[in-house]
């Protein structure tokens, strides 16, 4: 069993053959850059310390909040039950 491979194949896997080989020399050669440019800040890179100490601070709000809820809830409670339909009479306070 034999394969024949006609020209216009031949030709596209060279291009593709040449262009990878470009493309693994480029990688291999390029040096990266380590020369300090600029800070995180300067890149638009975000202060991930700084949000990680926001989301702290949110989370202590929070868990005071639940605490006062609670606390609020350790005793007796009494239910009243309203009929939605009814509207309360408005009084006028002096």
């Amino acid at each position: 069993m034999k394969i024949q491979i006609d020209t216009y194949t031949r030709i596209i896997l060279t291009i593709i053959a040449v262009l990878l080989t470009v493309l693994t020399v480029n990688m291999w050669c390029r040096t990266p850059d380590i020369t300090p440019t600029a800070n995180a800040a300067e890149r638009g890179l975000p202060d991930m310390s700084s949000q990680f100490n926001q989301m702290i601070q949110e989370m202590q709000t929070l868990n005071a909040t639940n605490n006062q809820i609670l606390a609020a809830l350790q005793g007796e409670l009494k239910v009243k039950i309203v009929d939605p339909t009814v509207q309360p009479a408005i009084t006028a306070q002096q």
